[in-house]
């Protein structure tokens, strides 16, 4: 059964899919890709990918999960090779498998913090890696800014 603030957020994230790239901030997409650098042939795994804009620039074999059939739609459409729609409190991953999990702003959307983080050490190999970002809050006010000339059509800032 799914939680019902887990589904809130996937109908929020359903209703944004396809402009999600447009309204995504290229500057911050590029940190993220950059700070995420793991040895080739790694098996890769990005929780809450969105429409896979981050994977793509990190790993083109990487597989992007995300809980919006919507998000997941748009990255098959773009031709993002592994893509898995789930949530990420039950990730259908077999134990063991993952070199690395990625979850870029996006743990603050779940319902229980401590289902995906179990879950998550299930997937993973020994001697794996974790990548776990948070939006700090200097940054709420970007994103408040962000909204604001959304309002206006300014998407050029």
């Amino acid at each position: 059964m799914k939680m019902e603030y887990n589904e809130k957020f996937q109908q929020k994230f359903d209703s944004i899919a396809p402009i999600y790239e447009q309204i995504s901030n290229a500057y911050t997409i590029a940190r993220r890709a950059e700070l995420t650098t793991f040895l080739p042939n790694k098996v890769i795994l990005e929780v809450g990918s969105g429409t896979g804009v981050v994977s793509e620039l990190i790993d083109e074999n990487i597989i992007c999960s995300d809980i919006s059939f919507q998000m997941c739609k748009q990255s098959v459409k773009k031709n993002r090779k592994n893509v898995i729609c789930c949530d990420a409190e039950k990730l259908p991953i077999r134990e063991n498998v993952l070199d690395v999990l990625i979850s870029a702003e996006m743990i603050y959307y779940l319902n229980n913090v401590e289902n995906f983080i179990s879950c998550s050490h299930n997937c993973l190999k020994n001697n794996s890696e974790m990548s776990i970002t948070m939006f700090n809050q200097k940054m709420k006010f970007v994103d408040k800014l962000r909204a604001f000339f959304r309002i206006f059509d300014k998407n050029q800032y």
